[in-house]
């Protein structure tokens, strides 16, 4: 039903979105970092630097500078690529200008609005973590890194949304289908941060912010695959949409539901995370993010197919349920 580019913009402006709200939250919390090296040995010397307000010791990971000079170009690249998959699907500028410049605000002109400024922040950020040296008040960091986490949030809701909307699919027609995209976006952006902690050179040990990092994915992929679960069960629920859901469970498309979904995006991170990524082994961590992100984009693209399953698709299926 969909093209190609449109299955790898769900995929990487999903992924790239979720890596951006992850990212923007670690910048949030350790915004002192992008003092500049004057400011931040005076607030050492003063028994400040590393305190939040109050005097409170910061609860931040204290990441290395290393790690954002590759966490970021990550998500900006995927956002990049997956914003310019769907102009290439769209073909023609000048319906793009029109969904910019809509009068009337809708989920596609919110969507486009999300995409342009996720992908601003993803630039200054990237900025910043690449050209090291500049003085930026923690004010101005953390009030870019709400945007940032606003914008993709909407981002990642907005590509579940989208096919939610479309009528012509019944299967599509349940918010369960942007929750499961959410928490899969999410989840791929904790790959993406696996991916650049597994580069990632540093003195400083990096086992206790993995260890967390490693709790909070595994919750996402528990919360996903619950969310997955009871989209599939709703479908079968449905006459119109029981086909599709058929085709995920035991039909056409299972191996790829239950293989590459349930199997490479589920289970084997969930099970590396609790087991060997907490120890910050480089190889487990690449590992993990390549299943996990292997698992985001089979589950973009099952969702998708399923939808030549769906009654609507089959006029002759579709007449006889509407003379019932």
């Amino acid at each position: 039903m969909f093209s190609a580019l449109i299955v790898a913009y769900l995929f990487l402006g999903g992924s790239g979105a979720g890596a951006l709200v992850v990212l923007c939250v670690l910048e949030c919390l350790d915004a002192q970092r992008h003092q500049g090296q004057r400011r931040r040995a005076l607030l050492a010397m003063a028994g400040l630097y590393g305190q939040g307000i109050g005097g409170s010791t910061s609860r931040a990971p204290h990441l290395p500078r290393n790690f954002y000079a590759r966490a970021w170009p990550i998500a900006l690249v995927m956002l990049a690529t997956g914003i310019l998959c769907l102009l290439c699907d769209i073909g023609h500028p000048e319906r793009v200008l029109a969904l910019v410049f809509s009068p009337e605000p809708t989920a596609v002109t919110v969507g486009s609005y999300a995409l342009v400024i996720s992908l601003g922040v993803a630039c200054a950020f990237a900025g910043l973590s690449l050209f090291e040296g500049f003085d930026i008040p923690m004010s101005a960091v953390r009030a870019v890194g709400v945007v940032g986490v606003v914008a993709g949030v909407v981002t990642i809701s907005y590509t579940g949304i989208l096919l939610q909307g479309m009528a012509s699919v019944v299967f599509w027609q349940t918010p369960l289908l942007p929750a499961v995209f959410v928490l899969s976006a999410l989840s791929c952006g904790m790959a993406c941060v696996f991916v650049a902690l597994a580069f990632t050179e540093s003195r400083v040990s990096l086992v206790s912010p993995t260890s967390a990092f490693a709790m909070l994915d595994s919750a996402f992929i528990l919360l996903e695959a619950v969310a997955l679960a009871a989209f599939v069960a709703v479908g079968f629920m449905h006459e119109e949409s029981r086909d599709a859901a058929q085709a995920l469970f035991s039909g056409d498309l299972r191996w790829l539901f239950w293989g590459g979904i349930v199997g490479i995006g589920l289970v084997v991170p969930f099970v590396l995370e609790r087991l060997s990524v907490p120890e910050g082994r480089r190889f487990q961590l690449l590992w993990t993010g390549a299943f996990v992100l292997a698992g985001g984009l089979m589950l973009r693209f099952c969702v998708v197919a399923a939808a030549s399953y769906d009654v609507t698709q089959a006029a002759g299926s579709f007449l006889g349920l509407a003379v019932l």
